[in-house]
């Protein structure tokens, strides 16, 4: 069981590093927008795994919309109730109500819960996300460790949703 996980968790993190270099970015990130995505989960430290599919609705808002290569916030605003093994249910306990994200110099978006952090710093009670989204295809993959380990994986396609003007963030409110 662990050799699989491993071999999973290898072939995995090449998967997320192997993107290619985006010379356009499809996403304009100085406003914040909201991402639906059609999403297949499995939850990998379950007997049996646990798998599920559905909608997750991933709102993204830049910390500086001055900086557009800069690092912001995202959180899982919407998912179906039978989704169970997607990350939009295991962050809304992590880093609830919003959760950091860079950009990567290939030019994909890194989604992070609880916050960027390495493999070794996790402890025993702690679960880390790590979610890759392009933004030329807007292919979004998820993986989930739990006690240094591989424990879910979530692959997903997502379309832009509209920008809704009549929503303010708070650095709107404080203007």
């Amino acid at each position: 069981m662990r050799l699989r996980r491993w071999k999973l968790s290898v072939a995995l993190l090449a998967g997320l590093t192997s993107i290619g270099i985006v010379e356009a970015r499809s996403l304009e990130l100085s406003k914040p927008l909201s991402l639906s995505c059609e999403t297949s989960a499995v939850k990998l430290d379950t007997e049996p795994f646990e798998a599920s599919k559905g909608e997750v609705v991933v709102k993204l808002e830049l910390d500086d919309a001055a900086k557009p290569n800069g690092s912001g916030r995202w959180q899982a605003t919407a998912t179906e109730s039978d989704h169970t093994s997607s990350f939009a249910v295991l962050t809304k306990e992590i880093c609830a109500p919003n959760c950091p994200f860079n950009q990567a110099k290939d030019g994909s978006i890194q989604l992070w819960s609880p916050k960027p952090m390495a493999l070794t710093q996790l402890d025993e009670t702690t679960t880390l996300v790590l979610i890759s989204l392009n933004p030329a295809s807007l292919e979004l993959k998820a993986s989930f460790f739990t006690k240094k380990q591989l424990s879910g994986l979530e692959r997903g396609d997502c379309k832009l949703l509209e920008y809704d003007a009549s929503e303010t963030t708070e650095t709107e409110q404080k203007e």
